[in-house]
């Protein structure tokens, strides 16, 4: 885990792609970037470079394994003043199956989130997706870390920076599979990152996390996208984002659908 780096800044003459590429930059050398001067960055511009940047990962040869929504408590998008969740792209090579350890070397402030995960088995899309069509959709869900990153120093200055930078994604852990059919409306989560107590519930996640999923169905839809069958759709933190060290034991209790576990460890 990378500390004590110095900042990269970006011009205020930046196009989209140039920040794109200084963003994808930033999370390959753990060099976060200074946004004191950088352009003011709306959700407009946000989603821009965003599109910008998986553009660049796809021309480089990456492939995008699912997508993500965050910001999906009332109290997330009241930090970042949005007045709605936001989603971003999850590339195919930071998704990793669960394993007793996780190496975390080159994040630079890596925190971990709790989520349920959903694998679709088939193609969503559409502004009228309901949480029954999704559970309909999945082939199961999946229990699930989420590794958030800001390669902004100090953390996102805004709603348009963070989507800019794909909603800090990092990487995700991917546990135990569960019913697609399971009622999480009533789910509740307990766990510790390391010394620090998590708890959380499906009220996080807009009430129900299949919810969530189909809120991001009529997002993609408003900029002419959608899901399609094998993505693996993170649905929004139950619990986090907290802060994560080397050494840091990592475990959560789902309830009925099972546990998760993972120690963070560098090299």
């Amino acid at each position: 885990m990378a500390e004590g780096i110095n900042s990269a800044r970006i011009d205020s003459t930046a196009g989209d792609e140039d920040i794109a590429r200084l963003l994808w930059a930033a999370q390959r050398t753990a060099t976060p970037l200074s946004h004191p001067s950088a352009p003011g960055l709306d959700i407009a511009a946000g989603h821009a470079v965003q599109a910008a940047g998986l553009a660049l990962r796809t021309a480089a040869g990456e492939r995008v394994g699912g997508r993500k929504v965050g910001l999906t408590s009332r109290a997330a998008q009241q930090a970042m003043s949005a007045h709605e969740p936001v989603s971003g792209y999850l590339p195919a090579s930071t998704i990793g199956a669960a394993a007793p350890e996780f190496d975390c070397a080159g994040l630079v402030a890596p925190r971990v989130e709790v989520e349920i995960a959903f694998l679709l088995v088939r193609d969503l899309d559409g502004p009228d997706v309901t949480a029954a069509q999704v559970r309909a959709a999945s082939a199961h869900l999946a229990l699930a870390f989420e590794v958030v990153d800001s390669r902004w120093a100090g953390g996102p200055p805004g709603v348009g920076a963070l989507l800019a930078d794909d909603v800090s994604a990092a990487a995700v852990i991917v546990g135990a599979e569960a019913d697609p059919a399971a009622d999480l409306t009533g789910l509740r989560v307990t766990g510790h990152v390391g010394d620090v107590r998590v708890d959380g519930d499906a009220g996080n996640v807009m009430g129900d996390p299949a919810r969530a999923v189909a809120w991001l169905c009529a997002d993609l839809h408003r900029r002419g996208d959608g899901l399609r069958a094998g993505d693996l759709v993170l649905s929004g933190a139950l619990c986090g984002p907290t802060p994560v060290r080397p050494g840091d034991a990592v475990e959560a209790d789902f309830g009925d659908l099972g546990s998760l576990a993972t120690v963070f460890v560098t090299g």
